[in-house]
C-alpha cells in the first residue's frame, strides 16, 4: 500500500514526463515545418536554375501568349488580389518580381509554371506576388506596370496579367513598355 506522499510524488513524476514528451513533440514538429520550408525553397531555387539554364538568356524563344495558354494554366485555381491558390494552403511562396526582368520571365515561364501546375493547383502551396524594381530602367514605367498589376489584382486577375505580361515581354533595354 502506498502513502499519500508516494502517490503525490508519482503523480508529479507522471505530469513532468507528459510535459517533457509534449515539449519534445513540439520540437520535432517545429523541425519538420522548418525542413518543409527549406525543401520548398530548395525546389524553387532549383526551378530558377533550370529556368535560367534552359532559357540561355535569349528572348527569341517566345512562349505562346494566347489567352488559352494562360487560362489553361490558371483554370480552377482560386486567386484573390496578389494571391494565387487556396488561402489556407500550408506553404506560402512569395515571389518578388519586376515585369520587365528577363530572369523573372524565365523563372515564371519554366519553374513557376510547373510549380503552379503541380503544387498550387493541388492546394499544397500558394503564391504571393510582390513587385520589386530590378530591370525596369525608370521608376515611372515601373509604377505604371505595378498600377496595372494592382488593378488586375482588384479584379482577381493579377496572375492572368503577370503570366500574359511575361509571355509578351520584349527585349530588355528596348523600351517596349510605355
Amino acid at each position: 500500500m502506498t502513502t499519500k506522499a508516494e502517490r503525490k510524488a508519482q503523480a508529479r513524476a507522471d505530469r513532468i514526463a507528459r510535459e517533457e514528451a509534449a515539449a519534445a513533440a513540439a520540437v520535432r514538429r517545429r523541425r519538420l515545418y522548418s525542413f518543409g520550408a527549406v525543401l520548398v525553397l530548395a525546389i524553387v531555387a532549383v526551378a530558377i536554375v533550370i529556368a535560367l539554364s534552359s532559357s540561355g538568356g535569349s528572348q527569341s524563344t517566345a512562349t505562346s501568349a494566347t489567352p488559352q495558354t494562360v487560362n489553361r494554366l490558371l483554370a480552377g485555381i482560386p486567386q484573390a488580389g496578389n494571391r494565387l491558390g487556396r488561402a489556407k494552403a500550408p506553404v506560402t511562396v512569395t515571389v518578388y518580381e519586376d515585369l520587365e526582368c528577363p530572369v523573372c520571365r524565365a523563372f515564371t515561364l519554366a519553374g513557376q509554371a510547373q510549380f503552379i501546375a503541380n503544387d498550387v493547383r493541388a492546394g499544397r502551396a500558394k503564391l504571393i506576388f510582390r513587385s520589386l524594381q530590378t530591370a525596369t530602367p525608370d521608376t515611372p514605367t515601373f509604377q505604371d506596370q505595378q498600377t496595372a498589376a494592382a488593378a488586375a489584382g482588384k479584379q482577381n486577375k493579377l496572375w492572368q496579367f503577370v503570366e500574359t505580361f511575361y509571355r509578351e515581354q520584349g527585349q530588355e533595354g528596348t523600351a517596349y513598355m510605355n
